[in-house]
């Protein structure tokens, strides 16, 4: 179980999410190599670095949590508002055509998943940031458009 994401003619970004509920991600292909020697060897790695492995953990969640959903439900994971899995918790509200998705990090900070643009249930844009950053200050931002989710 995995999700390819295609970034640049055949280059792909191969995120498992198999083993998302115990915390287990593993990330496949060139430019996935490409992405974190890149991010190791820039000055600001300390800080880039955390937050570039949060987004492949959380995204791989959020894509276990969907697959559950479709399946067998997330009663198991989720109560109201709040999932968690293994040691990651998470909370969401949809306000204004937003699905807020908050990915709880450490006890004081998180990622947040912006779900918007939705077309027939399913979102066309994803933006992912530490929510209330400053953004000409932004350490991290990230923003994904989807043609299909399948």
């Amino acid at each position: 179980m995995a999700v390819d994401i295609p970034i640049h003619g055949e280059e792909l970004l191969i995120i498992n999410w198999k083993e998302a509920d115990k915390n287990r991600t593993k990330l496949k292909g060139k430019f996935g190599t490409r992405i974190f020697t890149s991010a190791k060897n820039h000055p600001d790695a300390k800080k880039y670095l955390p937050l570039l492995k949060t987004f492949i953990k959380g995204w791989s969640q959020i894509i276990f949590l969907n697959n559950q959903l479709a399946n067998s439900g997330i009663e198991n994971y989720c109560k109201g508002q709040s999932c968690k899995l293994g040691s990651s918790h998470w909370t969401w509200s949809f306000k204004d055509g937003h699905l807020y998705i908050d990915y709880k990090i450490s006890k004081m900070s998180s990622l947040r998943f912006d779900f918007s643009d939705f077309v027939d249930g399913a979102p066309r844009r994803v933006s992912v940031s530490p929510p209330g950053q400053v953004t000409q200050n932004a350490p991290f931002q990230l923003d994904l458009f989807l043609s299909a989710c399948e």
